[in-house]
This record gives C-alpha cells, structure tokens and sequence, in this order.
C-alpha cells in the first residue's frame, strides 16, 4: 500500500520522485499499475543504509519518476559513482533485445491482452534500430519458489530474531533502533500486519522441519537462476517481458481474508522477483494500456559491475 500510494503520488504529479525499498517488485509492481517508470537499480548500487531490511541480499532501494531523464538524475546523486547521463546519450541503434518468453503466459495469472501489448512495445523497439529475438530463461518460471524460502527465512532472522539488524555482515548497525523495534514487536505483537504473522509462523515451520534444507536448495537454485539470465544476457543486451501479468486488480473489501486465503497479494511478482535474486537492474517502463489501466514492459539488462 504504501509503495501504490507513492506511485500515484509521482503518477498524478503531487511529487517528482518516490524513493522505496523492492525486495520482490514493490517498487516495479506500483510504478506499472499506476504508469510511471519505476527501477530497481543493481545490487549494491544504493545504499541501503537507514531502510528497513527484511532479507539483505534481496533488498535494494527503487525509484519512481514519470521522466527517464530523472532516473540519471537520481543515480547520479543516489548511486554508487558511474557515467549514468554519459550512458543515457548513448544511441541504442544495434542493441539486441531478447523477448523473454518465460515471463509470459502464466498459467492462471497472464492476461493475454496483456501479453500482446507488450510483445507488440518490444516489437515497436525495432523501430528505434533493436533487432529483436526471442530468449530463454527456464528457471525464470520457478522464481517466486526460489525466492519465497529465501525471503522468509532471511526475514526471520533479520527482522525477528535480529531486530532489523541482520547478522554475519560489515554493513552498519543501528543499535537503538533494534532497541525501539525490538520493543515494539515485544509490547505490541497484535500491530504486526497478517502479512507479516504468515512470514513469520511460515518461516518458523519451514525452518524446525528442514533444518534450513528447503531454503538451501533455493540458495543453490539461484545461483543457477543468475547463471541463465547471465547467459541470456551474453545472446541480448536486454530483457524485455511484462512487470506485471494481469492488469491492476480492484482492492478487496478485506485485505486480511486476501492475503490468507488467495495469492491475491503476490500473483503480481512472478517475474519482477526473479531479478531481486539475480541483482540485475531492472526498469517497468508505461508501454499501453488494457481496459485503460496502463501496462508496464520490464526491461533487464546485465550487471555492468561483471
């Protein structure tokens, strides 16, 4: 809610930017169903200091803008030192985008006119001198299943058993503030969003029963998810696929019966997760609209960091 409610906030002009964290698509998500740019940035580009972690190496701080020009002026004051404006003139003529093609069609979820805004926008960037193509990313369709142990697990011990700490790292430490929310949780647990219990009780289960097995799996997965995209990044220069697979759905009556007995709070990360486990950046561009509610177009690109 509070990343929709920034989203509109840039999309109906009341601000120039909203800055928020993406841990699975939260900034992605809001910036397609409300028609602005929405980035989530390379891993460890923007310093995540003074945000709230949940699981740190998924965590990144995202952008929103109308404008991709102030994208570059964001990076250049945010990012980490790098030629973003030099980068941003460059002429794009000869690129190769690769249609992603595991991040259409979800069984269940994809709206097909969905689908075809989108194949028709990379198709449009022909125009502009791309060539066009289609790649492959097998693991992509099992994304959200790697990405879920990883999260939750890592948010147990981040948030809970750390106190929004983390351990096992040279990043700062912020010892009142583990203190105010430690004391928090500890005083109000009923505050807590159901969201939140369900992470919470899940990752406990999860964890008791396995020993940590399930979530190592999904360790050793990733790294094959990330070996892919780098694959499909060595054929392509870019990654183009839908942000979301259905257009923006209306707000149920009780969002609490909605995140427990539907997938209503997450059928909209399917693709959008798979590049918090991979670190590459990734930017939902406006491309069209489907019943007038707009469609947002992911675009993917390599770790220049590599």
């Amino acid at each position: 809610m509070i990343e929709i409610s920034r989203s509109s906030c840039v999309a109906t002009g009341q601000a120039d930017y909203g800055v928020g964290t993406d841990h699975g698509g939260s900034v992605r998500n809001p910036a397609a169903w409300c028609g602005v740019l929405g980035l989530k940035p390379t891993y460890g580009i923007v310093d995540y200091d003074g945000a709230m972690p949940t699981e740190r190496t998924l965590d990144h701080i995202g952008v929103l803008t109308r404008d991709a020009t102030d994208l570059i002026a964001f990076l250049e004051a945010a990012a980490v030192p790098g030629p973003y404006a030099e980068g941003y003139a460059e002429e794009v003529a000869g690129l190769r985008a690769g249609i992603l093609t595991e991040g259409f069609g979800w069984p269940g979820r994809s709206d097909p006119r969905l689908d075809d805004v989108v194949r028709g926008a990379a198709r449009a960037l022909e125009k502009l001198g791309l060539t066009v193509s289609d790649v492959s990313v097998p693991l992509h369709r099992y994304g959200r299943d790697i990405h879920l142990p990883i999260s939750i697990e890592g948010g147990l011990t981040t948030v809970f058993e750390s106190r929004l700490q983390g351990n096992n790292h040279q990043g700062p430490y912020h010892p009142n503030f583990g203190e105010a929310f430690g004391e928090a949780v500890a005083g109000r647990p009923e505050d807590i969003p159901v969201g939140g219990v369900l992470a919470l009780v899940g990752a406990t289960l999860l964890r008791d029963a396995t020993h940590g097995k399930i979530m190592a799996y999904a360790q050793l997965l990733r790294r094959r998810l990330r070996e892919q995209v780098d694959r499909a990044l060595r054929e392509v220069d870019l990654l183009v696929l839908p942000s979301v697979p259905m257009p923006p759905h209306p707000l149920p009556a009780d969002p609490r019966e909605a995140v427990i007995e539907t997938d209503l709070p997450f059928e909209m990360h399917d693709n959008n997760c798979v590049f918090n486990l991979t670190g590459h950046p990734a930017l939902s561009v406006p491309c069209g609209f489907v019943d007038g509610l707009p469609v947002g177009m992911l675009l993917v690109g390599s770790d220049s960091r590599q």
